[in-house]
């Protein structure tokens, strides 16, 4: 009884403790959940119609396309392919909704036909991966692909990107076929345009230009502005933007610079005087920069580069010409043989020849040699033994050569040392050629040249100079106030960077400034970088001058003002115009006349450009009409209608040009509209 006592007198205390130990636990779990879920969402790029996209998924799709890209044999930038594989993963959400919504689908036995069946699907034929030797596709290459791929991952991730590429394509085709079906035009409009439809208007044309007028005698008010804003106002629709005051420093050799790289071109200067040729080759490609560093075989005065030009065709063999300065690129050159008269080019047609071996094929080469000095056809003997298929369309006509093309010194000096009509036989690593001189152009004057070139670039201590001068600024300027009056002071120019969208990857004359990109939407509004952003050859610093969320940039934005100032002032130059036109029935009194033919099927009128008022005034103006005003894009004009020649009553081809054209709009805007209104988050400026 007494311990029952006790705990009643207690009971109070209990009971919040109690309480406050459950509190304790859900909050706990609360927490603990919360937690999952906020690393999950950190780990996500992105959510797209509610299917998920992680950072470590994501990435693997970044490394299959740069494999797949790289297979196509196409170079592209990282952020390039980043919003490839995001385009992509929103494409792909986007189908599998439709596909939930309408039943459409690819079955198994379908998506096996498009690849393996007789008529393979159009995409097939873009993968490298099914090129056979001959870089043609190959259909047993499908085959040889999967036999291949439990023994290379990396075989296997791009064969499931281009199969489920396909598949998407089959459904993607039947989505836009269930769409396209469903429009057409209305007959109203078809009857209509079947009136216009090859309709030509001859017409006098004058117009008074905008730009004749000054601009500062057309101030446009901020009513005038709000109202064209509102007119305009999707033009100015973003997903957020970012606007940057920037100031560049641009890292630019110095004269240190200069007489490094002089000291450098002149110690190769006198290492050439007494090299052979052969330690010539492994030397140039070693000590010059530019883009063919040796260069064997002779050339001709159009070839040279014309800095050397002269000295290359004046000196003797072994001679070196003194260290030149041409822009901001060092020379010096050896003349490797003395000037000779050479054809420019040479016109030869071959045979490629083959056997079981090289034996093999050496003999038939001799055999085939035998036949064509007796007198044989060349061109028949090609097309009868030539492994090149193109002989059969071009009689093996390699068309004009010109030194260096194939590479090889040894065939350039037999060729370019022959008459026409000689045949020569050449041994190389891509068979056995037999080659008949059919034409030579006239002799000119040859030589051959070695060079080492080396372009001034700024040093490392030139690029740390330059780097601690934009540091030290932005140091001692650390709010947009200071920043502004430093540069004004110091007469620096600051330049507006923007509109930036989050995921855009470089900003226009600014190499490698993603990071730029990045750190204006994590900073607040005037925040001043805190350190030089390094693009490459220009060091960037600023503050964050605007900052624009999802929505419309706002018309107090310089970049929209000015938008809406230009076509604001030409409105009121319009009316000024038209308020002050009389009758214009004499159209020179308005201006000078063009003579000008115009169809309705026109965007732009010759000699003037896009004016759509003038086009629709005209077409549906008779004989002899003066129409004026017409308020155009870049004036206001006065046209009178010469000559009419109406349309072929019996041309009924407009329905299917018309329909034809709604379809063909729809296949190319259907899914670029899904894709811009789907629901989706994009998470990618967190990781990149």
């Amino acid at each position: 009884m007494a311990t029952l006592e006790k705990i009643r007198s207690h009971s109070v205390l209990l009971i919040g403790a109690i309480a406050l130990a459950l509190l304790c636990f859900v909050v706990g779990d609360a927490l603990n959940n919360s937690s999952t879920f906020f690393n999950n969402s950190r780990s996500q790029v992105g959510e797209v119609e509610g299917e998920n996209m992680s950072i470590e998924n994501f990435q693997k799709q970044v490394s299959v396309m740069t494999n797949v890209l790289k297979q196509s044999g196409r170079s592209v930038q990282d952020g390039e392919v980043r919003d490839a594989v995001w385009n992509t993963f929103v494409q792909s959400s986007v189908l599998n909704k439709i596909s939930e919504e309408t039943g459409l689908s690819v079955s198994p036995l379908e998506l096996k036909e498009a690849i393996m069946g007789e008529k393979t699907h159009p995409m097939l034929r873009q993968i490298p991966l099914l090129y056979n030797e001959s870089n043609q596709f190959d259909p047993k290459r499908v085959l040889a692909i999967m036999d291949e791929m439990d023994e290379k991952p990396e075989l296997k991730d791009m064969w499931m990107f281009w199969e489920k590429r396909i598949g998407e394509e089959i459904l993607t085709e039947k989505i836009q076929t269930l769409a396209m079906n469903a429009m057409t035009a209305p007959k109203a409009q078809i009857d209509y345009l079947n009136g216009m439809s090859g309709k030509s208007v001859k017409l006098a044309c004058a117009v008074k230009e905008y730009r004749a007028l000054p601009d500062s005698s057309f101030v446009p008010t901020d009513a005038d502005r709000k109202v064209k804003y509102e007119e305009l106002k999707e033009m100015f629709k973003t997903d957020g933007a970012r606007f940057m005051q920037s100031i560049v420093y641009a890292v630019n050799p110095t004269s240190d610079d200069y007489a490094q790289f002089e000291e450098k071109v002149k110690s190769a200067e006198n290492d050439l005087k007494n090299m052979s040729e052969d330690e010539l080759k492994v030397y140039i490609s070693q000590e010059s920069d530019v883009d063919r560093p040796y260069n064997p075989f002779y050339q001709s005065e159009s070839d040279l580069d014309p800095s050397l030009k002269e000295f290359a065709l004046s000196a003797r063999k072994d001679s070196v010409l003194p260290t030149i300065l041409d822009g901001d690129i060092y020379k010096t050159a050896k003349v490797l043989s003395d000037v000779i008269l050479r054809p420019d080019s040479v016109k030869a047609s071959h045979i490629l020849v083959g056997g079981t071996s090289l034996e093999s094929a050496r003999n038939t080469a001799d055999s085939l040699m035998k036949v064509l000095n007796a007198g044989a056809d060349f061109l028949t003997v090609a097309m009868q033994n030539s492994l090149d298929k193109t002989v059969r369309q071009n009689g093996g006509d390699w068309g004009w050569i010109r030194e260096g093309q194939f590479g090889l010194d040894t065939f350039d000096n037999v060729i370019f040392q022959s008459k026409v009509g000689e045949i020569h036989k050449f041994e190389t690593q891509g068979g056995i050629f037999i080659v008949k001189v059919t034409d030579i152009t006239k002799p000119v004057k040859k030589v051959r040249l070695a060079v080492v070139a080396n372009k001034v670039v700024p040093s490392q201590e030139t690029y740390r100079a330059v780097f601690e001068k934009a540091n030290s600024f932005i140091a001692k300027n650390g709010t947009k106030e200071q920043f502004e009056a430093a540069a004004k002071e110091e007469n620096l120019l600051i330049r507006e960077i923007g509109p930036m969208s989050e995921n855009q990857n470089n900003l226009y004359y600014l190499e490698n400034s993603r990071p730029i990109v990045k750190w204006a939407f994590e900073a607040n509004l005037n925040e001043v970088t805190s350190k030089p952003f390094d693009c490459k050859n220009q060091y960037v610093i600023g503050y964050v001058s605007d900052v624009i969320e999802k929505g419309y940039i706002p018309m107090k934005n310089k970049m929209v003002q000015e938008k809406l100032d230009y076509l604001v002032r030409n409105d009121l130059k319009a009316e000024s115009i038209m308020k002050d036109m009389n009758n214009v029935s004499d159209l020179s009194s308005f201006g000078a006349i063009d003579t000008v033919t115009i169809s309705f099927s026109d965007i732009s009128v010759s000699r003037t450009g896009a004016e759509p008022a003038v086009i629709a005034a005209a077409c549906n103006a008779n004989t002899n009409d003066v129409l004026a005003p017409i308020k155009g894009e870049r004036g206001v004009y006065a046209i009178q209608v010469l000559d009419v020649q109406d349309a072929d009553p019996a041309n009924n081809s407009v329905a299917n040009k018309v329909n034809g054209s709604i379809k063909s709009y729809v296949s190319y805007s259907l899914f670029r509209s899904l894709m811009d209104n789907a629901e989706k988050t994009d998470n990618r400026s967190r990781f990149y």
